[in-house]
């Protein structure tokens, strides 16, 4: 009848068993011979069915949360990197560098801004910061060209700072470049036992912790799309509220 109906397009979505099927057949044959009914079978499966559509719509909407806190990070990942003029991907690297490191992303985001300011000063002739970055393994010619990034440059000069022996010069040379407070704050990545840039890349990388340039924008294009939707139901609001005033 329609309960066995029922029961068995519930049993086949979740099954999908053809020898249950059968099983459920013999059952309703018997059911019918002695009297009995099966709905309080189909009652169960109902409250099973209900049971597992909750749980269903509970993880839809579990995934829609972390989907939205992703795009919510991807879209602070894409304007950090803007902001300190490296890629993506170099500066989730180098971010997690920093965080092993007890460097805060302000510190980071300012040492950045610090060797851009530096770069672009040696650029345009000062002939100290142009030295300084020579002495630290900078290319200037690479940088010239653009076969250099930013973030390369930035790396170089981390490595050779952290593999120089006396320490007194490590600190003058740390302070040219990034000026005297924030070299302090870089120190301990500069020392003995800290992780490095290219061990702190490898393990980003091989613990899953570094998007794709293509992830990241994806993040930002949801995250744009879910303010212009929240902005135009606000404004839907303010109009529907206009009207009824």
């Amino acid at each position: 009848g329609l309960s066995l109906e029922l029961f068995k397009l519930f049993g086949s979505i979740l099954i999908d068993d053809q020898d249950a099927i059968e099983a459920l057949k013999s059952t309703d044959k018997k059911a019918q011979e002695t009297g009995t009914s099966l709905s309080s079978i189909v009652g169960t499966a109902g409250k099973v069915g209900a049971a597992v559509v909750g749980a269903g719509m509970a993880a839809a909407t579990g995934m829609i949360a972390l989907a939205t806190k992703t795009a919510g990070a991807s879209d602070e990942i894409h304007k950090a990197s803007q902001r300190m003029g490296v890629s993506i991907e170099a500066y989730q690297e180098m971010d997690f560098w920093a965080s092993q490191n007890g460097i805060s992303q302000g510190s980071l985001e300012s040492a950045l801004g610090r060797m851009n300011q530096r770069i672009g000063m040696a650029r345009d002739g000062n002939e100290k910061y142009a030295e300084g970055l020579q002495s630290l393994g900078v290319d200037m010619a690479a940088l010239e060209n653009g076969t250099l990034s930013t973030e390369d440059a930035f790396a170089t000069a981390i490595q050779t700072l952290s593999q120089m022996e006396n320490s007194q010069e490590q600190a003058a040379v740390a302070a040219d470049l990034f000026g005297t407070k924030l070299s302090r704050e870089l120190l301990p990545a500069l020392q003995d036992g800290a992780l490095g840039m290219d061990e702190a890349k490898q393990m980003a990388h091989d613990m899953g912790m570094v998007m794709s340039e293509d992830a990241v924008m994806g993040g930002v294009e949801m995250t744009d799309t879910l303010d212009q939707i929240q902005r135009a139901a606000g404004g839907l609001m303010n109009q529907l509220g206009s009207a009824l005033m």
